[in-house]
């Protein structure tokens, strides 16, 4: 039950990197066919809701009309918002999601026929869909709590313009409304975010892998105001020759090990694995005590004792300021850190191994 705990609480604050998935999928030329469903989308609710508006099921007077013909034009702006390039930032994506909510509950709550507003209240779900693939578990939730608050105002008036008081009915359309808008979503974004995590993750160390270094960093740099950035890079000394003599049993353990004392050592940093011994951290700490960080790992890693021979590292370290990763071009500047770090720890390794090289990005490896 712990690790149950453990894991909804890691899938409740994991940030959705929307930028990383638009990159995704710009890199798989796929952005341009699900530009075309999102635009799609719009162009359904649009047209639901022009029919319903000449249906008998629309609204009858005046003040309904105009409600159904602006959530009929909103739903055409997103249409072509998603239509035409570029894609819309995580920020205006939300308010464009706000904004369908609202207009379907309005448009839901002045059909006259109210069996079939509070079953429009599905398209919900829509929107609903739109968040669990790209955004995060907190955007989910507020979504899910509008998403039943409208389903009791939609189950209130129909109940109450039911001549006989059905009570066992009223609930029914509730629990039916809320497992497809407020239980099977969230479930699929949980499955959605294991799914994701198993990607990023070693499977060996648990910790990150390079795949997964890279999907957190923009975030990274984008928190990056609270501190200044550390890139450490890690490779195990002489670590073939513990495979070779004591088997990759004793290996693996010694990878799980060290993984473990980085985590301990830097519990705050994104720790990766991004090689067979290979290991980088990347963190928010003060300038000054980048150093002492990175001598604080080397230690951590010698200080292993259940192993059968004792191991020790290269430890290669560079730090830039929050001022260069505000541009549109901090990923690129997190990778430069990066290559700088690696240059620095093959330095080390060079000098012999279990030492640390400190570089900025105005000088060279020392």
């Amino acid at each position: 039950m712990g690790n149950s705990r453990s894991l909804v609480r890691r899938w409740w604050q994991d940030p959705a990197d929307y930028q990383g998935l638009i990159r995704t999928l710009t890199s798989a030329s796929a952005l341009p066919l699900v530009r075309g469903i999102v635009a799609l989308g719009g162009a359904v609710l649009c047209a639901v809701t022009i029919l319903t508006l000449l249906s008998s099921a629309g609204p009858s007077d005046v003040f309904g009309r105009i409600v159904f013909v602006l959530v009929a034009t909103l739903a055409a702006a997103w249409s072509l918002r998603w239509w035409r390039p570029p894609w819309p930032s995580a920020r205006e994506s939300l308010v464009w999601l706000a904004a369908a909510d609202i207009a379907i509950t309005a448009a839901c709550l002045l059909d006259r026929d109210r069996v079939y507003g509070t079953v429009g209240a599905t398209l919900l779900v829509v929107t609903g869909a739109y968040i669990c693939i790209f955004h995060c578990s907190k955007a989910l939730a507020a979504h899910s709590a509008w998403s039943l608050l409208s389903i009791l105002l939609l189950t209130a008036r129909l109940k109450s313009g039911t001549p006989i008081d059905d009570t066992p009915l009223a609930l029914a359309i509730v629990l039916i409304m809320s497992a497809a808008t407020v239980l099977i979503l969230p479930t699929l974004h949980f499955c959605y975010w294991l799914l994701r995590m198993d990607t990023l993750s070693d499977p060996l160390t648990g910790l990150l892998n390079r795949r997964g270094l890279h999907y957190y960093l923009p975030g990274l740099a984008a928190a990056a105001h609270s501190g200044d950035i550390v890139a450490i890079s890690i490779d195990l000394d002489r670590f073939k020759a513990v495979n070779d003599r004591f088997g990759h049993t004793v290996g693996d353990r010694a990878l799980v090990r060290t993984a473990a004392q980085l985590e301990a050592a830097q519990p705050d940093f994104l720790v990766a694995r991004t090689g067979g011994e290979e290991f980088t951290l990347v963190g928010r700490i003060p300038t000054a005590t980048a150093s002492h960080a990175a001598e604080s790992l080397r230690q951590a890693i010698a200080a292993i004792t259940d192993l059968p021979v004792p191991i020790t590292a290269s430890v290669g370290a560079t730090t830039l300021s929050p001022a260069s990763l505000r541009c549109e071009y901090a990923s690129q500047i997190l990778d430069t850190a990066l290559h700088r770090s690696d240059a620095a720890m093959y330095q080390a390794k060079q000098s012999g191994g279990n030492t640390v090289v400190l570089t900025t990005p105005h000088q060279s490896p020392r």
